[in-house]
């Protein structure tokens, strides 16, 4: 695409070539940087008798502190992705040469308290609720595979725990749409949404009478 081509693109078309740039701007960083810690970790390595499972989740450690700091919050999924896609190939070759597996990444992303939001220790960042969302992130970072059962779980505690959704009413709706198979739609490469009809005395966009009121 040139230059030219992009300023007549209209403006929702033209942020999701920016997104889809950004995004393969950050993978291929991502790339570099397992790509050196791997040649280093090599390096290093190259006369131990074998390489242990600690030593290895150390250097993703390593990986993910320092993905975490060259990439933005919003791709930080994707570039963990990408490091997992990057180790996995590693292993097709060692399996070739017969040689140990190593154990996969987590490709779970570890969630940072919101700058500027300090609304949020009235609810996430009291002691017992942290508790509990440290105890759920231990279980979910070991899998790698997820059934349908795990994704809808994990979507509607990531709603209650970091969106704030702590509405009984709007929580069923959205089980209740995922649950009848109704359609998802894509705005942007990154939002996704769902629309749901809720009766709310606070605000919406259609009038509806109820019985017994005027």
């Amino acid at each position: 695409m040139t230059k030219t081509q992009q300023h007549t693109l209209y403006g929702h078309l033209r942020r999701s070539a920016k997104s889809q740039d950004q995004r393969k701007q950050a993978l291929q960083h991502t790339k570099e940087l397992c790509q050196n810690a791997w040649d280093a970790f090599i390096e290093e390595n190259q006369y131990s008798d074998a390489i242990t499972d600690g030593q290895i989740y150390n250097l993703y450690e390593l990986l993910y502190r320092e993905i975490e700091q060259a990439v933005s919050a919003h791709l930080l999924p994707f570039a963990l992705f990408e490091r997992m896609r990057f180790f996995d190939k590693v292993n097709e070759v060692r399996q070739k040469r017969y040689l140990p597996l190593l154990p996969k990444p987590i490709i779970a992303v570890r969630p940072q308290r919101p700058k500027n939001i300090n609304d949020f220790d009235e609810f996430l960042y009291l002691s017992k609720a942290q508790n509990i969302v440290t105890q759920a992130f231990n279980v979910w970072q070991k899998k790698n595979t997820f059934s349908v059962l795990d994704c809808v779980s994990w979507f509607l505690f990531s709603l209650v725990s970091f969106a704030g959704y702590n509405d009984e009413k709007m929580l069923k709706a959205i089980y209740e749409y995922l649950k009848d198979s109704k359609t998802i739609y894509q705005l942007f490469d990154d939002m996704l949404i769902m629309p749901l009809r809720l009766l709310s005395p606070d605000y919406g966009n259609e009038v509806t009478p109820i019985e017994g009121e005027r």
